[in-house]
C-alpha cells in the first residue's frame, strides 16, 4: 500500500480523526454521502447517529448522488 500524506496539519492533533479504506464493500457514492453527514460531528455524536441509521430511525440525506 502507498503511504498517505495529509496536506492539512491541524492545530491540535489529538482532536482530529482521519480514516482511509481500501477494497471496502460499500458504494463510493454512499461512502461520500455518509462521510459528508458525519463531517464536523463529535465522536459520540457520530456514533449515536450511525446507531440510529442502522436501526432505521434516522436517514442519511443524499444531497449529491440521488
Amino acid at each position: 500500500m502507498a503511504r498517505i500524506k495529509y496536506a492539512y496539519k491541524g492545530e491540535d492533533e489529538a482532536k482530529i480523526a482521519r480514516a482511509a479504506g481500501f477494497r471496502l464493500q460499500i458504494s463510493p457514492k454512499h461512502a461520500v454521502e455518509i462521510c459528508r453527514e458525519l463531517k464536523g460531528m463529535k465522536l459520540e455524536e457520530a456514533k449515536d447517529y450511525l446507531k440510529e441509521v442502522i436501526q432505521m430511525k434516522r436517514p442519511v440525506p443524499f444531497k449529491r448522488y440521488n
